[in-house]
C-alpha cells in the first residue's frame, strides 16, 4: 500500500534532507517535470538529464524556497531554468564544433482541437533550438520577453523577434504538413 504524504510534509522532509521524502517527491513529480523538460530538450535522454539535474538543484537549494507561490510552481521554474542551462551548454559546445552554423526555429501552437498535442510538439521540434525555447518560455510557461532575455542572455526585442519568426514558421509548417489554413484556426 502506497503511503500518502501531504505536499507540506514532503517539503519539510526535503528541507531536512530526508532521503525518503526526496525519493517520494522525485517519483511523484517525475512525469510532470519530465513533460516540462521534454519541451526544451532535443530527445528523451536529454530531458531525463534535465529532470535529474533539476531535482538535484531543487534538493540543494530547497531552503531558498520562500513560500511565495506554490512549491510545485517553484520546482517547475527550477526545471525550466535547468533546461535553459542545458540549452546554453549545448549551444556553447555546438559553437566550438560547428563554427558559423546558426540555429533558426521555434513556434507557438495556435491550432487547438484539429491536431493532436504530440503532432504539434513534433512540428515545434522542427524549429531552431532558440526559437523553440523562446516559444515554450513565452507561450507555455508564461515568461515575459524581459525574463526570457535575462535567462537567455538576449535583448527583449530579440526575444520578441524570434517568437514572431517562430510563429511564422509554425504556420508554414502546419500548412505544409497538415493542410491547415489560417482561417481554420483564426
Amino acid at each position: 500500500m502506497k503511503e500518502i504524504v501531504e505536499e507540506k510534509d514532503l517539503l519539510e522532509g526535503c528541507k531536512q534532507g530526508n532521503r525518503k521524502c526526496q525519493k517520494l517527491l522525485f517519483e511523484g513529480w517525475f512525469g510532470e517535470m519530465y513533460a516540462v523538460a521534454k519541451r526544451y530538450s532535443r530527445d528523451d535522454d536529454e530531458a531525463k538529464d534535465v529532470v535529474q539535474n533539476g531535482f538535484i538543484k531543487v534538493f540543494t537549494r530547497i531552503n531558498s524556497y520562500t513560500g511565495e507561490g506554490t512549491f510545485k510552481a517553484w520546482v517547475h521554474r527550477v526545471m525550466v531554468r535547468t533546461a535553459i542551462d542545458q540549452y546554453r551548454h549545448n549551444k556553447r559546445i555546438a559553437q566550438v564544433f560547428e563554427r558559423g552554423i546558426e540555429y533558426d526555429v521555434p513556434v507557438e501552437a495556435e491550432v487547438e482541437g484539429h491536431i493532436a498535442y504530440e503532432e504539434i510538439t513534433l512540428i515545434i521540434d522542427m524549429l531552431s533550438p532558440l526559437q523553440k525555447n523562446i516559444f515554450y518560455m513565452a507561450v507555455m510557461d508564461g515568461f515575459s520577453h524581459k525574463e526570457i532575455g535575462e535567462e537567455l542572455g538576449i535583448t527583449e526585442g530579440t526575444s520578441k523577434w524570434h517568437l514572431y519568426e517562430g510563429r511564422k514558421k509554425l504556420k508554414i509548417l502546419l500548412e505544409t504538413y497538415y493542410g491547415v489554413r489560417r482561417q481554420e484556426y483564426a
